[in-house]
């Protein structure tokens, strides 16, 4: 039996989280201020339920919103709507198809297999998922699947550059092959064709049951993607969480079986991000510009392009 309760939290973990709730603060404003429905999920929510706060080992918060929302929300941030009600050192980010990102940008916070380009931002982030109508039979979603992986996986590698920052040389030429293909095609035609076809499955399909496709839509096997009932995400409830509470579905406990089966039961670093480099006292820009300096040439061209 694993002892939460004597589990140790560095002090910078607790730095991490204090910076995060003030992110989640200003997130749940912005959204409060344009009627944009929104919940805990995912890790943040287990955090929720089972230790009122963050899962000690846990290191971001998770939100979801339901697509009509999701897009809503997006469209706020590409007209810049919403900077008004944001702090100078927060921004949106909305590169990563799967998730959209609030971001402080004042520090760091470096995923070990993303570009460290000088457009990129690297700030501490919390991440906001979309939640899209699923088919309603496994052989549509069985095609679906088939359908959409293949360019959602060149999509990725050519925004994050996956196969270039793996050390093989099978994957660099992968990566030449990801870029050649975009010498003749549009990356952003290919994100707005996968993400119509995700919103077209709303006039297909029932509605009843919804799952966080983009999210998973990178998984080997369909098996992979859990699904929802709609239902579960109908009413909000409010769930204490650290000194605070948090928006929850209504039915959070059938989310969670869902999502993690027995989940009151503790699984250590299920939940950590490995190898995120963290820095909360530096700007991400300085945090590159000091790291890109000591490297060589060559490999410095390759973490930048």
């Amino acid at each position: 039996m694993i002892d939460v309760e004597n589990y140790y939290v560095t002090d910078n973990t607790r730095r991490l989280w204090n910076v995060e709730l003030d992110m989640a603060d200003v997130l749940l404003k912005v959204c409060q201020r344009f009627n944009l429905r929104i919940w805990a999920y995912f890790g943040t929510l287990l955090g929720a339920a089972r230790h009122k706060g963050f899962i000690p080992w846990d290191d971001d918060l998770d939100f979801v919103m339901m697509r009509e929302d999701y897009d809503y929300l997006t469209e706020l941030v590409k007209k810049r709507i919403v900077e008004p009600f944001l702090p100078s050192n927060y921004t949106f980010d909305i590169d990563d198809i799967s998730v959209l990102k609030l971001r402080r940008c004042d520090t760091t916070a470096i995923h070990p297999q993303k570009r460290w380009g000088s457009n990129m931002n690297q700030g501490v982030w919390i991440d906001v998922f979309c939640l899209d109508v699923a088919p309603d039979d496994t052989m549509s979603e069985s095609d679906w699947f088939k359908e959409l992986n293949s360019d959602e996986r060149l999509y990725r590698n050519r925004v994050f550059l996956y196969y270039a920052m793996i050390d093989d040389l099978s994957f660099k030429f992968r990566h030449a092959i990801v870029r050649l293909y975009f010498v003749f095609h549009s990356l952003k035609k290919l994100r707005v064709s996968i993400e119509n076809r995700m919103r077209s499955c709303k006039q297909k399909y029932s509605g009843e049951i919804i799952w966080p496709y983009l999210c998973w839509g990178l998984a080997k096997e369909l098996d992979k993607v859990p699904r929802y009932e709609k239902v579960w995400f109908e009413n909000t409830v409010w769930l204490p969480f650290e000194d605070r509470e948090l928006p929850c579905p209504v039915g959070w406990e059938h989310c969670l079986a869902a999502q993690y089966g027995d989940w009151k039961i503790p699984i250590i670093g299920e939940s950590l991000h490995e190898g995120v480099e963290i820095d909360l006292d530096k700007p991400y820009e300085v945090f590159i510009k000091e790291r890109l300096s000591k490297m060589s040439f060559i490999k410095r061209y390759a973490y930048r392009h």
